[in-house]
């Protein structure tokens, strides 16, 4: 299966939400999935030449190859976030929540 990863980025410290983003594409690697972390996938872009919206535009692009879209521990408190969930939950897309694979109530 094709996933795509989505949580909290900005105004997060760079080095956790690498952190982050790079333990679940493992974890989900792992699983035997495709994978695609936007935060590696973005990376070249340099965010001086490309803005916010550019970055945005990719994700929904990245929603739409994707069979499923993972969303990370706290993908709540971050605005672009949740329309990328409320894009992959009108696009049928299927959802998984970190939160509930750690036991926790996250959607």
């Amino acid at each position: 299966m094709k996933i795509c990863i989505f949580g909290k980025i900005t105004g997060e410290p760079r080095p956790q939400y690498h952190f982050k983003f790079s333990t679940a594409e493992a974890r989900l690697k792992a699983r035997g999935h495709k994978v695609i972390n936007p935060v590696r996938q973005n990376e070249p872009l340099n965010m001086q030449e490309f803005t916010y919206e550019d970055n945005m535009h990719l994700c929904y692009a990245y929603i739409d190859i994707c069979d499923a879209v993972y969303m990370l521990e706290g993908w709540e408190n971050s605005p672009g976030a949740r329309a990328l969930h409320e894009y992959a939950l009108n696009s049928a897309k299927e959802l998984n929540y970190e939160s509930v694979e750690r036991g926790r109530k996250g959607d």
